[in-house]
């Protein structure tokens, strides 16, 4: 099984290969749209406790469903420090199984190796985090015979030092990390009628904050 990884401003969008085109600008479109509206309302890293819920309403509005959800919890470090990935990747356990994880592994550490200036990295790191303080999320995306699921890691912590690099973070114990996990699917009769509109709107800034990222090893396009 392959996948996509994507870069949707603070998000890193993990696409399986049997998504469709359509659903893949639905999900990019809606998780960049959500993450805008939540920003003009609240600060990302300063009130991420107020800027989730913003975040949450405006994809139920637009036509996303939570199957299942819950609510944030303190991560427990299995060991000092965590690497971000980890945390991820614990966060994700509940609502995914084995092959998606690896998936997501293998785009989070791609992520993590390129170089600080690739359009994809500096769109994370300037959206994900502030110097101290996160609000990023891991997206794993999958068409069923249903429509399309995403299973959502929601996350934001505040560190004890400062985080240069949130793609290649290690936290420690002395840091406060908060995670939650959600299963949407789209309600495609809600959504088809804003898709043009919400294009429309998003205008030149899908090409500003929607970045694709690069597998090691694989040739750019």
């Amino acid at each position: 099984m392959r996948a996509d990884g994507v870069v949707d401003a603070g998000s890193l969008v993990v696409l399986t290969a049997a998504v469709s085109e359509e659903h893949r600008a639905d999900v990019l479109h809606s998780v960049l749209l959500a993450q805008l509206v939540a920003d003009r309302k609240h600060d990302r890293h300063m009130d991420a406790a107020s800027w989730y819920p913003v975040y949450g309403e405006t994809l139920e509005k637009i036509g996303w469903v939570v199957e299942e959800s819950s609510g944030f919890d303190v991560y427990r470090s299995r060991g000092n420090p965590s690497p971000v990935e980890t945390v991820v990747l614990d966060t994700l356990g509940p609502v995914s199984d084995e092959k998606s994880r690896e998936l997501v592994t293998v785009q989070w550490t791609s992520l993590a190796a390129l170089a600080d200036d690739d359009p994809a990295a500096v769109v994370f790191e300037e959206h994900g985090k502030t110097r101290t303080a996160g609000n990023f999320q891991v997206l794993l995306v999958s068409d069923t015979v249903g429509g399309v699921v995403v299973r959502l890691g929601r996350f934001r912590f505040r560190s004890d030092r400062e985080v240069p690099a949130l793609r290649k973070a290690r936290l420690s114990t002395r840091s406060t990390v908060q995670r939650g996990s959600q299963v949407l699917h789209l309600n495609e009769q809600v959504y088809a009628p804003l898709r043009d509109d919400i294009t429309a709107k998003l205008g030149s800034r899908v090409d500003a904050f929607v970045r694709p990222v690069h597998v090691q090893g694989e040739a750019c396009a």
